[in-house]
């Protein structure tokens, strides 16, 4: 385990309230299901009734994972690991994309004296107009901007790392047995779940650093496993 993972705290789901629907509420769904029996008309919820079907939907996996005694990783130290990971890195990107400008401006710069002095020392004129002022700073320009142009393309330049979410069935890495076992012992119970992969990196392709695993229904959502991914190889 990392040591970034230090701060994260693992607690129980406590059992919910049971969820009473109001009466309304269940007058309405029960008619509307008989529309769609007896009268083959379908026709979507109200968004009141689809809030509480989300929050019926929610107490049912807190009600499992109490159940199961199923730990889950606390929010606030699932943040402030979060946290403890985008910070320094923010300071490395941030530090970065200055050092690339400051290098840029400063290549662009010298291209742009070095074109100057070039010209000035093969100018054999006994005078000097303003025609010839005007073409020695435009040329001074674009080759300053030339000097840019080639140094920013030529400079390696990494994507920031940022803290990203997949479905699980879309994740492109590997995932431990374990995580895996304890998101079938959930869905066993309780079909209509979502599961995803939280994880910090720079894009889709790159091994992430230490992802978490998260169960959601209606509107709730829960990390319930972590793994060091530096020492996970499948």
């Amino acid at each position: 385990m990392s040591e970034a993972m230090a701060v994260l705290e693992k607690t129980q789901v406590e059992a919910p309230k049971t969820l009473e629907l109001p009466q309304n509420i269940q007058e309405e769904i029960a008619i509307r299901e008989q529309s769609k029996a007896r009268l083959g008309f379908h026709s979507s919820l109200s968004k009141e009734v689809q809030g509480w079907a989300e929050r019926k939907k929610g107490v049912q996996l807190s009600q499992i994972l109490s159940d199961l005694g199923i730990p889950i990783y606390s929010p606030k130290s699932v943040e402030e690991y979060k946290k403890s990971m985008q910070d320094p890195e923010n300071r490395r990107y941030a530090t970065k994309r200055i050092r690339f400008w400051v290098i840029t401006i400063l290549v662009g710069a010298l291209c742009a004296i070095g074109t100057g002095f070039f010209l000035f020392i093969n100018h054999h004129a006994a005078t000097v107009d303003n025609a010839v002022i005007i073409d020695a700073v435009v040329a001074c320009i674009f080759m300053g901007l030339i000097g840019s142009i080639f140094c920013g393309s030529m400079m390696p330049f990494s994507k920031q790392k940022t803290w990203r979410c997949s479905y699980l069935s879309s994740y492109s890495q590997q995932i431990p047995p374990q995580a895996l076992a304890l998101a079938l012992t959930v869905q066993e119970k309780l079909s209509k779940v979502n599961f995803r992969v939280e994880y910090f990196a720079a894009d889709n392709w790159e091994i992430p650093n230490d992802p978490f695993l998260t169960v959601s229904a209606g509107d709730r959502e829960y990390h319930i496993a972590v793994w060091d991914e530096k020492g996970f190889r499948g």
